[in-house]
């Protein structure tokens, strides 16, 4: 017979168990590698008196040890458990219901009912259970993957709107947190829950160790716990108070006891699962939140009928009603549904009333109800205004006698702030391409009838450039309206090519010798010599000053010069009566002397504004046109530019 070795039972029954409640601990009141004086031992002697975390058999805490993703969400179960937030009655069915996906992750057994919980609850997402356990070997949790979590837990309780803030987290290593786990981060942050490391990076991508996790748990613990004093305490078996729920009882057909029951809260939700043995539903709100209920005592009424909890269905949308003390004491169900769900065709006014068509998910239908001055609108989450509401926007609405009660909408409209990262580009359709200010990068089509504005003008999409600072915003996933402002410059430079067509491009070479390629606006102001001028009196060798719009050209003001030679460099000497100046090209050995005369040359400043020979002075650097002489000149110069003064 096979001998059992006791030491391996022991480390399968501990392996990956940071703290579970049921388990006996062998720790000591005080860990021995946790001193006083560890940055956490605060964190981690609390969560250990309240039975959130545990040590080992040896009186030590390992804070170094990597925690897995199972560790995770058990000490998340456990902590929320010392809060009083869990049912813990409807566990086992909850475990019954994700069995098969459980079984298909390897989540062991030990683990069940913390990873079912979560997964109900929205903690964590089925997809993302696949790295947990493979061949048995768990897998460490990252610190993005449990700011993740916490985040969603704790989110379960704020309610915090995070996919339409501009999240700016402020880590130096912020560009590295992947693009899912931001917005928890955000919240934690904010929160106080997570901060930055010595050098203010939050380091997403390292393994979490127990000591960090402890100081997390133990933050949010404390937070949940003071929210806790503000509100009633609510398990997920009870309903929470919120503003937007209609309190009040709409009138029913329900022929039967009536107003024993009218005075009662009640919630709509539709039900996902039907648990026959424990008489449990695990039903789904307008909200999308889930929670088990049991039934208990609780009367059953299908269309003014008494009923068993067996006549009940899945997918059946009933009212829930709870007494004083958030027990379940009747449901309600009717055949002839006041609830409808579709897709807004258009809203319109009349008179202090309001029409809304909407396209029925049911049939695809298009119906239109009434809507009264006054009705109760929740627009993404928070209360909101019919006005608010537009063709496209997904609906429900609750109903009676032809129109609406009450609105239950989600925007199709968002808003992005960012830079252009390219010129609109054209296909079938204009696209725009940009990032915004928390590094996301976006691409989206432009609606036929956008508007478009720049600097708070009215303009066309392709007077928009990389660069432009937009506000971009978009309904339905196409850009229906872009508020953008342009960022100004100047350069100066000598034209080195120009090439004219559907996109016009001029290329010239800086006073450093480097040259640049811009695009110039087909709306561009062009000047020669102060007098206007088009792209095509432009030459090359003109000296130019070019005003930007971020990468466009919209002004060129050009000098003309004379074909012949050209030379650039240093006066080192003036002579006044000659009116000639030396100009030295070049340093040290490689240094050329020019001697030119400047008598009748038109001489230009850094401004581009005509001036005279006596502003000239040693060590100006200077561009000049002109043409070889054969007498005691070297150059007689037609045009001198001042590049730089000294």
């Amino acid at each position: 017979m096979k001998r059992i070795n006791k030491t391996s039972v022991i480390a399968i029954l501990l392996i990956g168990i940071l703290a579970v409640s049921s388990i006996i601990s062998f720790a000591a009141p005080s860990f021995t590698d946790v001193p006083e004086d560890h940055w956490a031992y605060e964190y981690v002697e609390k969560m250990k008196d309240k039975g959130i975390v545990s040590g080992y058999f040896d009186a030590t805490f390992r804070p170094s040890q990597n925690v897995t993703k199972v560790e995770t969400l058990i000490m998340i179960y456990n902590m929320l458990d010392k809060l009083d937030k869990i049912d813990t009655s409807g566990i086992d069915d909850l475990v019954a219901y994700y069995k098969d996906t459980l079984t298909e992750n390897n989540i062991p057994d030990w683990a069940n009912k913390q990873i079912a919980y979560a997964l109900y609850r929205d903690i964590v997402k089925e997809d993302e259970l696949r790295s947990f356990v493979d061949d048995s070997n768990h897998s460490n949790a990252d610190r993005a993957e449990v700011a993740t979590f916490l985040g969603r837990t704790l989110n379960k309780y704020l309610k915090t709107d995070l996919d339409n803030k501009i999240l700016l987290l402020g880590f130096n290593d912020e560009n590295e947190i992947p693009d899912d786990a931001r917005k928890y981060v955000y919240l934690l942050k904010a929160e106080g829950i997570v901060q930055g490391d010595s050098i203010n990076k939050f380091n997403p991508n390292d393994p979490i160790v127990r000591a960090a996790a402890a100081t997390m748990l133990s933050k949010t613990y404390d937070y949940l716990l003071d929210l806790n004093q503000d509100q009633d305490n609510s398990s997920d078996n009870e309903i929470e108070e919120d503003e937007d729920i209609d309190n009040d009882i709409a009138n029913t057909d329900i022929d039967d006891d009536w107003s024993e029951y009218a005075d009662l809260r009640y919630r709509e939700v539709t039900i996902k699962y039907i648990i026959q043995n424990t008489e449990s539903i695990l039903a789904e709100d307008n909200y999308e939140n889930q929670t088990l209920y049991k039934f208990s005592n609780a009367k059953i009424v299908i269309n003014g009928i008494i009923a068993d909890f067996e006549d009940l269905e899945i997918n059946d949308k009933v009212r829930l009603y709870f007494d004083d003390d958030d027990d379940l004491v009747r449901v309600v169900k009717s055949d002839n549904s006041n609830i409808i769900e579709g897709e807004v065709d258009e809203v319109v006014s009349i008179a202090d009333n309001y029409l809304i068509s909407i396209y029925r998910n049911s049939d695809g239908i298009r119906k239109t109800y009434g809507i009264e001055d006054g009705v109760n609108i929740v627009l993404d989450g928070n209360r909101g205004d019919i006005d608010d509401i537009e063709s496209g926007d997904s609906v429900i609405l609750e109903i009676s006698e032809q129109k609406v009660e009450k609105i239950i909408a989600e925007s199709t409209r968002r808003t992005y702030d960012g830079v252009l990262m390219t010129n609109p580009t054209l296909d079938d359709y204009y696209k725009i391409k940009f990032e915004t200010f928390d590094g996301k990068i976006y691409e989206f089509e432009l609606h036929e009838d956008a508007d478009i504005e720049k600097n708070g003008k009215d303009t066309h999409i392709r007077n928009l450039f990389a660069g432009d600072i937009v506000t971009v915003t978009t309904r339905q996933k196409k850009v229906i309206k872009i508020d953008s402002i342009s960022v100004e410059d100047e350069v100066e430079g000598t034209i080195v090519s120009i090439s004219i067509g559907s996109e016009t491009k001029i290329t010239i070479e800086d006073d450093d010798g480097i040259e640049r390629t811009y695009t110039v606006s087909s709306n561009v102001d062009i000047e020669i010599d102060d007098d206007d001028a088009s792209l095509y009196d432009l030459k090359l060798n003109y000296y130019v000053e070019l005003e930007l719009e971020g990468n466009l050209v919209t002004k060129i003001e050009a000098e003309e010069v004379e074909s012949g030679d050209k030379i650039t460099g240093k006066i080192t000497k003036i002579y006044k009566d000659e009116e000639a100046i030396r100009i030295r090209v070049g340093t040290g050995d490689d240094a050329k002397y020019y001697i030119v005369k400047a008598d009748d040359a038109t001489i230009i400043d850094e401004d581009l504004d005509t001036t005279r020979f006596s502003s000239l002075e040693e060590d100006f650097e200077v561009l000049v046109y002109g043409s070889e002489s054969n007498g005691i000149f070297d150059l007689i110069a037609d045009r001198i530019l001042i590049i730089r003064i000294k």
